[in-house]
């Protein structure tokens, strides 16, 4: 984990459960087992209902690059152009300062 600032905190936490699945790390931490770091999008409910807070209001990680690979010749309708046009032009992208190239 490395901050905005490319400052790379002095701790560990104890992993206690680890799972690849966002739906069961968010029942883990939404149990009390732990936390996790996720777009506020994916948990935007919970934080709304209180079931979830920020821990560390202060600490901004630095961004993550997302890259869609696909062949030049996909056509536009194609169903992988489709979706990421679609994420693309999602609101919360914006309002987290992205901009679409």
């Amino acid at each position: 984990m490395t901050t905005l600032d490319g400052h790379v905190p002095n701790f560990e936490p104890r992993i206690a459960v680890s799972c690849d699945s966002f739906m069961m790390a968010k029942n883990f931490v939404l149990d009390g087992q732990g936390f996790m770091i996720e777009l506020y999008p994916a948990v935007v409910d919970e934080f709304k209902s209180g079931k979830l807070v920020h821990l560390l209001p202060d600490l901004k990680l630095r961004p993550l690059d997302v890259f869609a690979v696909y062949p030049a010749n996909t056509p536009k309708d194609s169903l992988a152009r489709i979706y990421i046009d679609f994420i693309m032009d999602q609101k919360w992208l914006l309002d987290f300062g992205w901009k679409r190239p």
